[in-house]
């Protein structure tokens, strides 16, 4: 009775200790492992408890549900304890394959358990002996005895070679790939082995059906104290030991342990490569002892406290040096650490980096062109008012008409006011739209302009602008856009010219069907007389000479262009038909006074044809040929006249019809 009682004792205390070890490890999930073996704790918890609820069933159904549960953590206890051996063991990490393999029998075991009476493929019904009461060794069925015990033994058997292989590496090997230490694996071992050989005593050699308790819940819990001094000596099973064998052996950064007598105690491959010294060689030596070949880091290891610096070794090779030391909770002083890392690349890296920068700046500060940095500058609502200009290289200072130095801090609209109504909007779009944006903006110098071309990029929140000096480049385009529109002989207009003219012309918005400008095709009389008697020399004299008196005879804003031979093209703006007759008139009187030429005094008169060309836009072609065609009728009636549209006026002012007679296309005029 005093051992039955003992052993209930022994039960429930194992009972709580594994459900605690539990709690603590599935609470504490940041640590590396701590699922697994919080699992497995929570399992053994079961399986003990279970153990003790199966003798005190009372009826049949009552039976059946407690070995149910009982042979459910069962089938659990042992992949979970499997899973975390492998683990911490073995450095192995279940995947998704590796729990299906691990948990296929185990599931279709709790699934046979629970339907047990249907098929008997665990145990015989009812798992009863002799005197009723319920036994932990029923009579196992086919599963069981073939399947479900093989598989569970020899999961077992698998975990205790992995400790076993763990418990007899050599100290300090770094090739091994265990995450647990040597005393970590031993008394794992011990906690897995000695459940597993009583289950086997029990089970397979010397069943006993009359027994009340169960000896692997005894043997399990007495394991639990064993495995509580592991949890409480190394912090939860040592979990923090396994992250650092897992981080630190597959780090590229060298890692070596100290113990307070500077003694290395542990290393990674990274450290043998970076400090260039045999890894079988550094073990118990001290750190002053494997750093003589390097002055440089064995006066930083002299050095007491947190120490991090970066030095040069074997000329061009630099590492970064970090020690750090170790203290226990009651603040006594255990080793320190040493990391070194390889940071040669990334030292090249900043010194291109910085040469690249300091060739960069070296351009845009000697750069022909204006370049300035542009902060946003925000109002209340979000919306940017104005750019503060945080950069100017001295090009930009220059073209702006103020020092580079004082553009800093500025704001575009204070620096620049001339330029900021047509500069901020562009740059306002560049800044939204998230692209380049280039536009040419005038600034005005004395009497004429300056043209710039500003070219506004995003870069990150601000603008990089480029100021570049395009002011020669639109004159030499205004200078090759009047070649190409000039008549070269007379200096007017010509009929590429007329036609650019007349695109400019005002257009009146309201549509109104009143006729705004008139158009007056000139075609000189007898001017072929003046070549044939005079020469050709003479006869360009005379068209010089009446260019130059019909350009005095218009106003400013007229138009006024050679198109042909002796044919001319005057526009009047904005003027009414009477006032352009009295100006046709009056151009006719000019033609008719005598010009000078070489070789005596020439003579000749003009034809003139008025149209109207409206403010609606009416097409240039069209209105040429209805005054080429007043022309004809003009030329007709004996030349010296004007004729405007189909009426005909002699030079006093009176008009007539005039016969219908085909238009004359311009572009074929007719000498006379």
């Amino acid at each position: 009775m005093n051992q039955a009682v003992f052993s209930l004792l022994l039960v429930a205390v194992g009972g709580l200790l594994y459900a605690a070890m539990a709690v603590a490890l599935l609470r504490n999930r940041t640590l590396v492992g701590a699922r697994l073996a919080g699992f497995a704790a929570a399992t053994a918890a079961g399986y003990i408890v279970t153990s003790q609820i199966v003798p005190t069933a009372r009826n049949p159904l009552e039976q059946y549900l407690a070995i149910s549960a009982f042979y459910t953590t069962a089938a659990l206890i042992v992949p979970a304890v499997v899973a975390f051996v492998l683990y911490a063991g073995q450095s192995w990490t279940p995947s998704t394959a590796g729990w299906l393999v691990l948990l296929a029998i185990p599931l279709v075991t709790i699934a046979l358990v629970w339907t047990n009476p249907i098929h008997e493929l665990m145990w015989a019904e009812p798992p009863t002996g002799p005197t009723g009461r319920l036994r932990f060794v029923p009579r196992f069925g086919w599963w069981a005895t073939w399947v479900y015990l093989p598989a569970q033994w020899g999961g077992l058997a698998a975990a205790v070679g992995v400790l076993a292989r763990s418990c007899a590496r050599p100290l300090g090997e770094l090739g091994s790939r265990s995450r647990l230490t040597r005393v970590e694996s031993a008394i794992t071992l011990l906690a897995v082995l000695a459940p597993f050989l009583v289950n086997v005593y029990a089970v397979a050699i010397a069943p006993n059906p009359a027994s009340d308790q169960s000896r692997t819940a005894v043997t399990l819990a007495i394991s639990s104290l064993v495995l509580l001094a592991i949890f409480l000596r190394l912090e939860i099973i040592g979990l923090e030991r396994v992250a650092y064998s897992s981080v630190v052996r597959a780090s590229k950064d060298g890692f070596l342990l100290m113990d307070a007598r500077d003694t290395v105690v542990r290393l990674n491959q990274a450290a043998t490569r970076l400090l260039t010294f045999p890894a079988t060689g550094a073990l118990g030596q001290t750190l002053d002892a494997i750093l003589v070949g390097a002055p440089q880091l064995r006066s930083l290891a002299m050095r007491s406290g947190e120490v991090h610096e970066e030095v040069a070794v074997d000329g061009d090779r630099h590492r970064s040096v970090s020690f750090q030391p170790l203290y226990s909770r009651s603040g006594e002083y255990r080793g320190r650490t040493l990391t070194i890392r390889d940071i040669t690349e990334r030292r090249q890296s900043e010194l291109a980096l910085r040469e690249s920068e300091t060739l960069l700046r070296s351009i845009v500060e000697h750069s022909p062109n204006g370049v300035i940095r542009l902060r946003p500058l925000f109002s209340a609502s979000s919306t940017s008012l104005d750019f503060e200009c945080t950069f100017a290289n001295p090009a930009a200072g220059y073209y702006l008409g103020i020092d580079h130095k004082d553009l800093v801090g500025k704001a575009v609209s204070e620096t620049v006011p001339v330029m900021a109504p047509t500069l901020l909007p562009n740059l306002l779009d560049a800044l939204r739209q998230g692209i380049t944006n280039t536009f040419d903006i005038p600034v005005p110098i004395g009497a004429g302009n300056l043209w710039f071309r500003v070219i506004a990029s995003p870069v990150g929140d601000d603008l990089s602008v480029t100021i570049i000096d395009v002011t020669d480049e639109r004159l030499r385009r205004l200078e090759a856009e009047g070649a190409a529109s000039e008549d070269p002989l007379t200096g007017l207009l010509n009929r590429r010219g007329l036609e650019t003219a007349v695109q400019r012309l005002p257009v009146d918005q309201s549509r109104r069907a009143i006729p705004a400008h008139a158009l007056l095709f000139i075609d000189l009389d007898r001017f072929k007389e003046i070549n044939d008697q005079f020469g050709h020399t003479a006869g360009d004299h005379v068209l010089r000479e009446f260019a130059h008196r019909l350009r005095a005879a218009v106003r400013e804003t007229d138009v006024v262009a050679r198109v042909g031979g002796d044919e001319f093209v005057v526009i009047l703006i904005n003027t009414d038909p009477e006032a352009s007759g009295a100006l046709a008139d009056r151009i006719l009187g000019e033609a008719r006074r005598p010009y000078r030429v070489p070789g005596g005094t020439a003579s000749c008169g003009a034809s003139i044809g008025i149209a109207r060309l409206p403010r609606q836009g009416q097409l240039l072609t069209t209105v040429l040929q209805s005054a080429d065609a007043a022309m004809y009728h003009a030329k007709t009636a004996g030349g010296g006249v004007r004729v405007a549209g189909s009426a005909s006026m002699a030079p006093g002012g009176s008009a007539g019809p005039t016969p219908a007679v085909p238009p004359r296309s311009p572009e074929a005029p007719i000498h006379r």
